[in-house]
């Protein structure tokens, strides 16, 4: 009975491991505040990928938050825009204040 449940654990971790190998994507969340930290609804959220161009396009809900999720590794760069809010641009060469 020992042999069993040590060769059903020694099965698991082994698949555990090969699961979190396969793991080759992030997710990015944000959220979108103004100067005075109040939440910015509807914001709209661009994603470029350096290495590829695509484009990712997301709208902020109600709480100024959105998600990007399935990214591959590489380098992105992006803005963030508002109705009535300069837009911001955000790139590697110049990262944004993060408070």
């Amino acid at each position: 009975m020992a042999r069993r449940i040590l060769a059903r654990f020694a099965f698991l971790a082994c698949s555990l491991v090969q699961l979190a190998a396969q793991v080759t994507t992030a997710t990015l969340y944000t959220i979108t505040t103004d100067p005075s930290g109040a939440v910015v609804p509807g914001a709209t959220v661009i994603l470029r990928d350096e290495r590829t161009g695509s484009v990712r396009r997301q709208a902020c809900d109600n709480l100024g938050e959105c998600s990007f999720q399935f990214l591959r590794p590489g380098t992105y760069s992006g803005s963030i825009s508002a109705s009535g809010f300069k837009t911001l641009e955000i790139s590697s060469r110049k990262p944004p204040e993060v408070k």
